[in-house]
């Protein structure tokens, strides 16, 4: 039998992503790395406008976050949108170490990280390998 590669067994078009990046050339760097891997993206520019999309009764796989935002923090969204979405996978980017990512979500070991800046290829990589899981 020919061994088949983690990334075929992920369909990235049966994949929806909430990215969340007030930073405007952060956010259309990243939306357009996913886009050109297939996966279908939504791209927001604050913790509220993703709620927003969430109250459309738009259903995520994935939602990546940047911790530090004005308003409502990417740590705060994620416990948010985990209530209505137990199931959504959660990518956090900080600028920050992983250490005070995860402080900051003490009690909620539930998601990965990505450190900021981060190249086109970690962001896909680390995408890719949480949605293989």
């Amino acid at each position: 039998a020919v061994e088949r590669s983690q990334k075929q067994t992920l369909n990235p078009q049966d994949m929806k992503i909430l990215f969340v990046e007030d930073e405007d050339s952060v956010r259309a760097f990243g939306v357009r790395a996913l886009k050109k891997k297939g996966f279908a993206v939504t791209a927001c520019n604050s913790a509220e406008n993703a709620l927003e999309q969430l109250k459309n009764g738009e259903v995520f796989d994935l939602l990546i976050t940047d911790m530090v935002m004005p308003g409502l923090s990417g740590a705060d969204l994620a416990k948010e949108i985990k209530k209505s979405l137990p199931d959504i996978r959660i990518i956090l980017a900080s600028g920050y170490s992983e250490e005070i990512a995860r402080r900051e979500l003490a009690g909620s070991e539930d998601f990965e990280f990505i450190a900021k800046p981060y190249s086109l290829g970690d962001l896909t990589n680390k995408v890719f390998s949480v949605l293989n899981r």
